[in-house]
């Protein structure tokens, strides 16, 4: 039992960063989480902790979070 009382603290502290970030669904059911760095048109770029940046193709992302203010520019130039 003694155990179990170390364990739950570590677990809540190393799982805490992945709730504040940024998260990216794919159409596969995928989800990958870090931190989004830039996009453009055709990809987004993620900073993981496992994998470093990451870029994917929009083409294969369903959905985005971000607990951050994201800027988006559409193609008649409005912000």
């Amino acid at each position: 039992m003694p155990r179990l009382r170390l364990v739950y603290p570590i677990v809540l502290v190393l799982g805490t960063p992945s709730l504040f970030a940024d998260q990216v669904a794919f159409k596969n059911g995928d989800r990958l989480s870090g931190a989004i760095l830039k996009s453009n048109a055709e990809t987004l770029v993620i900073k993981t902790v496992v994998a470093g940046e990451v870029t994917v193709s929009w083409q294969q992302v369903q959905e985005v979070q971000s607990d951050r203010p994201l800027h988006v520019e559409f193609a008649n130039g409005k912000t």
